[in-house]
């Protein structure tokens, strides 16, 4: 009786598989990695992580004209010092301070900034801190769902001064942290 001879196909490691996989199979596996990264990527920048720019030396020193900031969109109660995003009414994005909160009063003498009877403890601020004449009378109660926004660049600075207590839907996010050169 003849012994019948099997060949047997050699076993590949499953991590060398992928070298045998036929082009078609390749691209397709390719291109649903992309989209599941494109995906990815659009879902963190839409709801997690926003980016502006920084237009202006209104918050000076703290940050400068050019500069790339990024802010985390997840939280909804600021703190007072907080460098936040604001997208105002024009479709701005203005990067700011918040220096007081609903039910805070602030009032502007001396060329500081006085909440609640005291005077704020701002050692990021540069140059003095005046009102605007006729935009916004002091002292300001700040009412419910807003808050009391300046640029850190006080003589240099288009902020609640002149347009008054912002709205917290404004608030884009917090800022976490800044790139780029200065132009």
């Amino acid at each position: 009786m003849k012994e019948e001879i099997v060949i047997k196909e050699p076993k590949i490691p499953w991590y060398r598989r992928r070298l045998f996989w036929t082009l078609k199979e390749r691209i397709a596996y390719d291109l649903a990695a992309i989209a599941v990264l494109v995906l990815a990527v659009y879902l963190l920048f839409h709801f997690v992580v926003g980016v502006a720019f920084v237009d202006g030396n209104s918050m000076y020193p703290t940050l400068r004209d050019g500069q790339l900031v990024f802010y985390q969109r997840l939280g909804q109660d600021y703190d007072y010092g907080d460098v936040i995003s604001v997208r105002m009414p024009t479709g701005e994005f203005y990067v700011k301070r918040v220096i007081a909160k609903a039910g805070d009063t602030v009032e502007l003498k001396d060329g500081k900034v006085w909440v609640n009877g005291e005077v704020a403890a701002e050692s990021y601020a540069f140059g003095e801190t005046v009102a605007e004449d006729g935009t916004v009378e002091y002292p300001l109660t700040v009412e419910d769902g807003k808050y009391f926004i300046l640029g850190d660049n006080r003589e240099n600075s288009n902020d609640s001064r002149a347009f008054g207590a912002i709205i917290e839907e404004r608030v884009t996010g917090e800022v976490l942290f800044a790139i780029g050169k200065v132009k």
